[in-house]
């Protein structure tokens, strides 16, 4: 959502959704793994990476809070997904995002490399 054109979006939300429907959005953001290897990722990736980030993705970062909204918020519980997926595939996935792209194309495989390593040792 945090891509839409919103003055254009919203319009067709009501247009579309039938009365007393539910208009529902997610997103997914920065995830935790533990704080040893979340203060490691934060210093070698995180922080390296984000001024490369669009600033719709600042959107998504805080929930979809700072979105007005044209209908009524419901409140709703937290959730989380769980993945019990090994280091290589942690790293691999931050490897697909498009901001870690632009950065392995501008600085080199050097940063990712290093951040991969203390990563790892965390």
């Amino acid at each position: 959502m945090h891509w839409f054109d919103l003055d254009r979006f919203w319009p067709e939300v009501g247009r579309a959704l039938k009365p007393k429907g539910v208009f529902a959005s997610y997103c997914y953001s920065w995830h935790e793994v533990n704080p040893s290897v979340d203060a490691v990722t934060k210093s070698s990736i995180r922080d390296f990476i984000e001024p490369y980030w669009s600033a719709h993705n600042r959107l998504a970062w805080d929930g979809y809070r700072s979105i007005e909204f044209p209908f009524d918020r419901l409140e709703t519980p937290e959730f989380e997904i769980e993945n019990l997926s090994g280091l290589n595939q942690y790293l691999d996935y931050k490897s697909t995002w498009s901001v870690s792209d632009r950065c392995l194309k501008e600085h080199g495989e050097a940063w990712w490399k290093d951040a991969a390593k203390l990563i790892g040792e965390a």
